[in-house]
């Protein structure tokens, strides 16, 4: 009897710790991250990707990188984009961020801000880490390349109103004027198509909040690093009111 009770307290204790360690780490992959490649030291950015594991003791996680949403124009990597399809750790994660790290679970996606400062990691600077929809190709749009680089206005529809981020997802219908800083080689190249259009902050706020879904806007958009997709409106962004015409 007393020799049951022994085992039983075992497997009790055992059971416990087991399930104490899944709490802190969780994993569907047996994937290994890989070491920063040279095409992405110096990375600086915001990554889409699905978690593959997370440790909450050490302020971890692991990901499967499916897409580069922002390069900021600090970032000396030579190609962003090279994370796309690699699994890579990312650490540093701290304070509030790890309450938003157990909300995501293995399996579902994240979207995370990330640099490289050198190792084999990434690091998370604490600036934006939050679940999102799994990753859809159609709704992040990639500009033509001959539309990298672009300066100047354009007038566009409003396909999508992202709050949060306070962006829009605008199709371009004209190209209207080129500024002096364009560095665009084939800016037409973008007619009749979607591009992502953000930094919709400070004195840009009020221009945003009116808009919806369907109106058309003249916008100044600067392309400021490209090797991103997204795009910046510069200068203003403004509703076009179509008047009708009276028949006399």
């Amino acid at each position: 009897m007393r020799f049951t009770l022994v085992i039983l307290g075992l497997l009790f204790t055992a059971t416990v710790s087991i399930l104490s360690a899944v709490g802190q780490s969780q994993a569907i992959s047996s994937k290994d991250p890989i070491a920063v490649p040279e095409s992405l030291k110096n990375f600086s950015g915001m990554m889409i990707g699905k978690l593959l594991e997370r440790d909450i003791e050490r302020g971890s996680f692991t990901v499967e990188v499916q897409y580069v949403a922002r390069v900021w124009e600090n970032n000396k990597a030579p190609e962003p984009r090279d994370a796309v399809g690699k699994v890579m750790r990312v650490e540093g994660i701290s304070g509030k961020w790890l309450d938003q790290l157990l909300l995501i679970r293995p399996g579902e996606t994240v979207e995370f801000e990330a640099q490289h400062r050198g190792g084999d990691s990434l690091r998370f600077p604490g600036e934006w880490l939050k679940k999102v929809p799994p990753f859809d190709a159609a709704e992040h749009p990639v500009p033509p390349s001959g539309f990298r680089g672009f300066a100047g206005e354009v007038t566009g529809t409003i396909l999508e109103k992202r709050v949060e981020s306070r962006e829009l997802v605008l199709k371009i219908d004209s190209v209207n004027k080129e500024y002096d800083r364009n560095k665009a080689k084939e800016p037409q190249s973008v007619v009749d198509k979607p591009i992502v259009l953000a930094g919709f902050w400070a004195a840009m706020s009020d221009a945003f909040d009116p808009l919806k879904p369907g109106d058309k806007i003249r916008a100044g958009v600067l392309h400021r690093v490209p090797q991103s997709d997204h795009f910046t409106v510069v200068e203003f962004a403004e509703k076009v009111e179509f008047a009708e015409k009276k028949v006399e």
